[in-house]
């Protein structure tokens, strides 16, 4: 039915809007190690709408075509000439964009992936390895840990042990104010029951909570359970040893938290395990936060219109899954607050005199005055009477701490003085405790029938022993609340303020030194990785990237931008800088690149990393890495100009040689003189050491004894040629912003890569302009020639081709098992380059090894060949015919054979294409023809 497989516009967003509709959570790939990455918003869309074989796979599953092959062939030719390919709306692409953003955000804040994205990555994928984020959300425990841990810290197990505890909070206090004694036993069985509640908790989750077992929490909820048993009657009778049926009280009347109330000690128990109940309604501030969570995974779901086949629980504890430094600090601050409160309860009744800790006041001061009174009265001062008076004047002190207080300092009965003062002592008036008896004439001020009874008693040590429990409960107070707020501030301090004062001075540093190398922190053993020390690596790992990627052509991008704020800016104006520019180039990079196919990758960063290596030991700067070649930037120091480029070129050889002249030694005592000669003799070091590390690297040698490459190339060694250029350039960046590259516009980067390309011409491996060639020092310039004066396409002005010849026979090529397959496989990952530049050397050029040993000729062969170059320069070409052939070949200095020398074949031949006859107007140059 061709009609049935018509898709219209809107058809095809009513599709989308039902794919997206139907989307669903896998919270199984929540646990899973081998985590994939979320995708962007694009990659989702893309999906989505395009039916990528992620989805395609899931649709043949479901198809009734999977069991019977033929009609699967039939349907997909009918799909596949009757389905029209459709192109999805703008509102469409941007809706599923949306949406996949919304998926991101919701699964990045509950852990859970989209099943939609679950398909296995491939061998080659970045998300092989788990990365640090999938190493965070990584379980530790057994699955089975994780489900049982799941289902004990879920919404409906939480709320059922949070009202179980508000019972154990409230029940005997509710027992004792509200309920009849009948109710009892209905109480005693609801304590067990709780009980039995707690134990089954305590135990389970010692075994299925990571990190719960014997911790401190575990220890709240062990005395909060062991609490229970102090409201059950029968062990109450047993821990005391039996019942006291003789008190005219049965023991189940009262619990003995109930009973203790006039007991001091277990008053305080009582408050105490009353705490330890209360802490465990912590859970509520859990389930508080997974239904904060949950609404706003829902909420976004709203706006996006996505609807998930699973909805997400807020009771699941992958679901609520916070990070480790949310995690730690909320840990250490419930922690801390309650140990806070239970200091409280259990210190400061030690700063009160009530508190019964230093002696209990004595209850007879009072009713034993009300006594003596109504004695007196009636029997008048008899031996009765003394004796009871005694008596009360004993048993009216206690002991107070380490002193006895309260003794009887005066006393009158019914108008009768029958104690004296004491003492002499000046007392304060707080210091002397009245009490006082009299009849009820006095009340009716009856005066004449009026009797009083007045008993003064010595309370200074009391008021002293209390004035110093109030200083030690505000030094407490405030030690307390000085140690809380220290405690406080130092975890927010090391797990939140602290590294990101660290990640600020990092970017800071970043900003005024781009290229400067951060440090990466470590993880201790015994700490977990928190998301800030992720946040911190990958801040610097960030900075070298940006540091790696940009070069030294880049900092300037990177420093402004960080500095600067508003958006991102990276189109920033150029700056004019001085340089030499060398460029280098893989041989044979096409043929190798057919051979070797994925390999090649491999095959260009190991010659990267040797190129790259010595560059950076010998002051320069990768800048470009373009398939088969390298620009390679040694800049001048900061500063330098045109100008001082040519007072170094300037001075004669004799001059710098001998310092005769005034004005050379002028320059030869500025630093920035020899600075710029130091760059230019590291800048053509570094070209000579790099052809010898790649003869001598292992790993290259491996691949040439492929035997694929060797039946392509036989005799395959990896060679390159390079260019040395000196020159002004713009550096900056270059692009939109969509993609730019910091790099260097000049026409001499450009002539940096003509020297290059012209190597092949004149057979030789290094080629340097005129210009870099001044900057050297005399005892570089004596080694290298002048093998031709060329003009290049768009100049005019002729410039002199120098070289300096490079013999690698003397260095050892490793040997190395032939391989027909790939290289990854047939030897492992070589250590890092050991190379003879990260010694210390003052002449490298006379005590760098390879530098020493790959001199290619000598110095009466430069000579002779001298003198044919300046008759050749001067038109004298017979003349320079003679000694260029003569030095055309010269012996090889370790195996004696006769070695073509490149230049002079060069020459020769184009001088054979005039029949050795300079043409008519010579100007000793010629142009260069090929680029």
């Amino acid at each position: 039915m061709p009609g049935a497989h018509r898709v219209e516009r809107n058809e095809a967003d009513a599709s989308a809007k039902h794919d997206a509709s139907t989307l669903s959570i896998d919270r199984t790939a929540s646990t899973d190690s081998a985590r994939p990455l979320l995708p962007n918003p694009v990659d989702f869309a893309r999906q989505w709408l395009h039916k990528v074989p992620d989805d395609s796979v899931q649709t043949e599953a479901r198809s009734p075509s999977a069991g019977n092959p033929s009609l699967g062939m039939s349907m997909d030719r009918s799909a596949s000439k009757k389905t029209p390919r459709y192109r999805p709306s703008i509102a469409a692409v941007k809706k599923a964009s949306k949406q996949g953003l919304i998926l991101r955000r919701a699964a990045s804040m509950t852990g859970v992936l989209p099943a939609v994205v679950t398909a296995t990555e491939p061998s080659h994928s970045l998300t092989a390895s788990p990365s640090v984020f999938q190493q965070l959300d990584a379980a530790k425990e057994p699955h089975w840990k994780a489900k049982a841990c799941d289902w004990l810290d879920g919404t409906y197990t939480s709320c059922f042990v949070v009202l179980v505890t508000l019972l154990a909070v409230f029940l005997d206090d509710f027992r004792l104010a509200v309920l009849p004694p009948a109710a009892d036993p209905v109480c005693t069985g609801i304590t067990i029951f709780i009980f039995v509640v707690f134990v089954l908790d305590t135990t389970a989750g010692s075994f299925v909570r990571p990190g719960y077992a014997f911790r401190f929490y575990w220890l709240i909820d062990f005395v909060a359970t062991l609490s229970m048993l102090l409201d059950i009657p029968a062990v109450v009778n047993a821990m005391q040893g039996g019942g006291h049926s003789g008190s005219g009280i049965a023991a189940e009347e009262v619990s003995f938290l109930a009973r203790g109330t006039s007991n001091t000690t277990a008053n305080k128990v009582r408050q105490v395990t009353r705490v330890c109940r209360i802490l465990r309604l912590m859970r509520l501030v859990y389930l508080y936060n997974q239904y904060e969570l949950h609404k706003q995974v829902r909420s976004m779901e709203i706006q996006g219109g996505l609807t998930m086949s699973k909805p997400v629980h807020f009771g699941q504890r992958a679901v609520i899954a916070g990070t480790r430094v949310g995690q730690k600090l909320s840990h250490l601050t419930t922690r801390r607050v309650i140990i806070g409160v239970l200091g409280l309860l259990l210190l400061i009744p030690c700063f009160q005199l009530g508190s019964g800790l230093y002696g209990d006041y004595p209850p007879m001061n009072q009713s034993g005055l009300q006594m003596l009174h109504d004695m007196y009265r009636d029997t008048g001062n008899t031996q009765g009477f003394r004796d009871a008076l005694s008596d009360y004047q004993r048993s009216s002190t206690y002991r107070l701490g380490h002193k006895m207080t309260d003794g009887l300092y005066s006393m009158t009965v019914c108008n009768d003085s029958m104690v004296r003062p004491s003492s002499s002592y000046p007392y304060r008036s707080y210091e002397l405790l009245t009490v006082q008896e009299q009849t009820s004439a006095c009340v009716n001020q009856q005066w004449a029938q009026c009797l009083v009874t007045t008993a003064v008693f010595d309370v200074r040590w009391n008021s002293r022993f209390g004035a110093m429990l109030n200083l030690f409960r505000s030094l407490f107070v405030i030690v307390a609340l000085g140690c809380g707020a220290v405690l406080f501030n130092n975890d927010s301090n090391r797990l939140v303020l602290r590294p990101i004062e660290r990640m600020l001075r990092k970017v800071r540093d970043v900003s005024e030194n781009p290229l400067a190398k951060p440090e990466i922190t470590k993880n201790h053993s015994d700490d977990p990785q928190m998301e800030t020390r992720i946040l911190e690596n990958s801040i610097n790992k960030i900075c070298s990237l940006l540091a790696v990627g940009f070069g030294d052509a880049g900092a300037e991008v990177i420093a402004n931008n960080i500095r600067s704020g508003g958006d991102l800016n990276p189109m920033i104006a150029g700056n004019k800088v001085m340089a030499i520019f060398g460029f280098c180039d893989i041989r044979n990079f096409t043929d190798t690149t057919e051979v070797l196919q994925e390999d090649i990758m491999e095959f260009v960063n190991t010659i990267a990393d040797i190129v790259h290596t010595e560059v950076a030991l010998h002051g320069g700067a990768p800048n470009k890495n373009i398939g088969d070649a390298f620009l390679l930037v040694w800049k001048f120091p900061k500063g330098c100009t045109v100008e001082d480029i040519a007072k170094v070129t300037a001075v004669p050889d004799a001059a710098e040689l001998e310092g005769k002249h005034t004005a050379s030694r002028l320059h030869q005592d500025s630093e920035q003189y020899w600075q710029i000669r130091e760059v230019a003799d590291r800048a053509l070091a570094a070209f000579v050491v790099i052809q010898a590390a790649i003869k001598r690297s292992q790993r290259l040698q491996t691949f040439c004894q492929r035997a694929d490459l060797l039946q392509r190339m036989p005799g395959y060694q990896v060679k390159m040629g390079f260019g040395l250029h000196v020159g002004w350039a713009i550096e900056g960046a270059i692009g939109s912003k969509f993609k730019i590259d910091a790099s260097y516009l000049s026409p001499n980067v450009n002539m940096a890569s003509r020297l290059e390309a012209a190597t092949k011409q004149f057979g030789s491996t290094i080629l340097i302009s005129g210009d870099f060639v001044k900057l050297l020092s005399p005892t570089l310039k004596r080694r290298v020639r002048q093998v031709d004066c060329v003009t290049v396409k768009g100049s005019i002005n002729p410039m002199e081709l120098f070289t300096y010849d490079v013999n690698l026979d003397r260095i050892p090529i490793p040997t190395v098992q032939p391989v027909d397959h790939s290289v990854a496989e047939a030897a492992p990952v070589p250590p890092p380059n050991e190379t003879f530049s990260m010694k210390d050397m003052e002449n490298e050029f006379a005590e760098h090894p390879d530098l020493m040993s790959t001199w290619g000729v000598t110095t009466p062969f430069l000579k002779r060949f001298q003198q044919g170059f300046e008759l050749y320069r001067n038109g004298q070409w017979l003349e320079a015919r003679s000694i260029l052939e003569e030095t055309k070949t010269r012996q090889h200095p370790i195996s004696g054979q006769d070695v073509v020398d490149g230049p002079s074949s060069t020459l020769l031949s184009f001088m054979a294409q005039s029949s050795f006859q300079a043409p008519k107007g010579w100007a000793g140059f010629r142009e260069l023809t090929d680029k």
